[in-house]
Order: C-alpha cells, then sequence, then structure tokens
C-alpha cells in the first residue's frame, strides 16, 4: 500500500485477515447498512495476488497485448478501467475519493487504521505491535496477549458498524466555509460582493448559507479591496490573499496554507440562487 493514501481525503479502514475469516461477508453487511444511511461507501479490494477481469480475444484484451497503458470499456450502466501501475494511483484515488468513506479488503501489513480478523483459534493473522489495529473481529474464541482495543463476533453487525462510523466521524476534518468577494469586477464597473437580491447582498446570503454546514465562514479578498459599503455581517471573518493576481486559486491557496487542516466549501458572492 503507497503512502499516498496518508494524504487521501475520503476517510478509509482496511479490514485484515486471512482467507475464510469472513472478512467479505463481513464488508457486504457493512456496504448495505451505510446504504440505508445514503452513505456513500467505497469498496477497494486489495488481491494479493494477480487478477484478470478480461477474456482472451475480446477487444480490450488484444488492445492491453498490443501495449496500450489505459484499457477502459464501459456500457449504459457501467465503466471499468485496466491499468499499469503508472496510472493506478491517479485512476484509484480519483475514483474513490467520490465517496463519503472508503472500505478497504485487504492490506493487513500496513500502518494503517485497520480492523483485524481472528483466525477459528483465536490468533492475529500479524504481529500484535503493528500500529493501526483499532479493532479485532473474532469467532467465539479469544486468546490472551491481544492489543487492547475493541472486540467484536463477526456477527455483530449493527455494533460493528457503528464503531465504524464513528471512527469515519472522527477522521473528518472540521468543515470551514469561504465566500470569494475579492473580484475586480472590471465589466461590472462596481463590486458585485454589494449587488442586493431582495434586499439582502449576495454575499451575506451567502454567509448565512454557508453558516448553516460550517463551522466558520470566512470572506476570501484581495488586501486592497474597501468593503465598507457592505456593512456588517455577524459571525464572519475576513482573510485577505496572500497570493495577488491569481483569481480564485490565490485565494483558495491562502485559505488552505492558514488553515490545512480544515476542509472547505466555497462559493462566490454572486450566487443569488444557490440552495441547500
Amino acid at each position: 500500500m503507497d503512502v499516498y493514501w496518508e494524504q487521501f481525503k475520503t476517510p478509509f479502514l482496511c479490514f485484515a485477515g486471512f482467507s475464510g475469516v469472513g472478512k467479505t461477508t463481513l464488508l457486504e453487511r457493512l456496504v448495505k447498512r451505510f446504504t440505508e444511511e445514503d452513505i456513500r461507501v467505497g469498496y477497494y479490494k486489495h488481491d494479493a495476488h494477480r487478477f484478470s477481469i478480461d477474456r482472451e480475444g475480446k477487444d480490450t484484451a488484444r488492445a492491453a497485448k498490443a501495449g496500450a497503458g489505459v484499457i477502459t470499456i464501459n456500457d449504459p450502466k457501467h465503466f471499468a478501467i485496466v491499468a499499469d501501475n503508472a496510472f493506478k494511483k491517479r485512476s484509484i484515488t480519483h475514483a474513490l475519493e467520490q465517496c463519503d468513506c472508503i472500505l478497504i479488503e485487504g492490506y493487513k501489513q500496513s500502518p494503517f487504521d485497520k480492523i483485524v480478523f481472528l483466525d477459528q483459534k483465536g490468533q492475529l493473522p500479524i504481529p500484535s505491535e503493528i500500529p493501526g489495529i483499532k479493532a479485532i473481529i473474532h469467532q467465539g474464541i479469544v486468546v490472551s496477549g491481544l492489543p487492547d482495543v475493541p472486540r467484536f463476533h463477526r456477527d455483530e453487525i449493527e455494533p460493528i458498524y457503528q464503531f465504524v462510523r464513528d471512527h469515519f466521524k472522527r477522521c473528518a476534518s472540521e468543515l470551514f466555509g469561504a465566500v470569494f468577494v475579492g473580484g475586480d469586477s472590471k465589466r461590472m464597473g462596481k463590486p458585485k460582493f454589494s449587488l442586493t437580491y431582495d434586499g439582502v447582498s449576495g454575499t451575506e446570503k451567502a454567509v448565512k448559507l454557508l453558516s448553516k454546514f460550517c463551522n466558520k465562514v470566512i470572506l476570501s479578498s484581495r488586501a486592497d479591496l474597501d468593503m465598507g459599503s457592505l456593512g456588517h455581517i455577524a459571525n464572519v471573518e475576513r482573510v485577505n490573499d496572500d497570493h495577488t493576481g491569481l483569481g480564485p486559486v490565490g485565494g483558495l491557496a491562502t485559505l488552505m496554507g492558514q488553515f490545512p487542516d480544515k476542509a472547505w466549501m466555497i462559493t462566490a458572492c454572486d450566487m443569488p440562487f444557490l440552495k441547500e
């Protein structure tokens, strides 16, 4: 497992154990529980051996054999990508980051957070000192000397689901919001941040909307912008761009630089039709 997963924005948890201990069955049931709560869950299978999803003689197999580095196929309901290692990181990351959380089957030797399955004799599949063991799943037999972490029988689906969901919640970054107000407004001729809709400025509308979801809301602006005409807006602070002349990209870079451990919900001050 590569270290790029450490920077993954979507929380993930590995489920590790020997073959036949019930990993896939448990994960299948967890996926159903997450889906019941409208949580989009991703599943990632680490195959320690080799796998093939193609058949000899098919168009895609012939293209791969000819040397194509990336093979894609799709129909009206599905798509698949088969790629070499050079493309693996980008394709896996981009696909799975669209999910709310990720369940990974495998990677028992990795240092990342994991739930470990005991075998029928109650033995761990890995040394107990390997980092990242968050919980243990057993089949009824538990031996001494195991890590001091929560333990569940593999049929205790609801307690396991609650544990996994709470773990993902703890992994989530605090959500901050930002309204971008620093545009030059050259074509309009006056600041967009002061435009009113039904008697309320678009900036204030955006702040109020973001405040429903974010723990803090910031006005992102260039330093030389006079916002005196906007008036007072409660529960918001202004952050001036450290990177000038780059437009919204400079504002976003400033926010992420000053608050590197936060997640961001971003909008502009001139989007009056934005709704929850």
